[in-house]
């Protein structure tokens, strides 16, 4: 596609590359971490294939953003989902299915729209520092 996202630190941004007109970088509303805290820094990011939906992830929560009728990134919360600690997202390529890592090393799916994970994978005791889903999500690796 041509829209990347960005987390930096305490800020999520969305960047069009496809437009040399358009801004940069644009900050995400509702993105704004709440303390200069590491805890409340973003620790993952996941982009739709379309570029219609960006997930980040810090602490233990998601947050979901979806370009609203004018084109601005609304976001709304997502499910609670790791303790001790969310590290990475992964997202498949439509935007359906999620995947979560935590510090201690358990990975979780998820549809986007649900509050539940659908599978659980038991925690390895490692941390899960990178996470990637292929585009039709049927494999995924951590």
């Amino acid at each position: 596609g041509q829209t990347l996202a960005l987390a930096g630190g305490p800020s999520v941004f969305v960047v069009d590359i496809g437009r040399p007109a358009s801004p940069l970088a644009t900050k995400l509303d509702g993105a704004e971490a709440a303390s200069g805290a590491w805890r409340d820094q973003w620790q993952g990011i996941a982009l739709s294939a379309d570029g219609r939906l960006v997930a980040a992830s810090r602490r233990d929560q998601v947050t979901f953003w979806a370009p609203n009728d004018g084109g601005a990134y609304v976001a709304r919360a997502g499910p609670e989902v790791h303790h001790p600690g969310l590290t990475r997202v992964a997202m498949d390529g439509a935007g359906a299915s999620l995947l979560t890592g935590a510090r201690d090393g358990e990975v979780r799916l998820w549809r986007t729209g649900e509050a539940a994970p659908r599978t659980v994978l038991p925690a390895s005791g490692t941390a899960v520092i990178a996470l990637a889903v292929t585009a039709d999500g049927r494999v995924a690796a951590a």
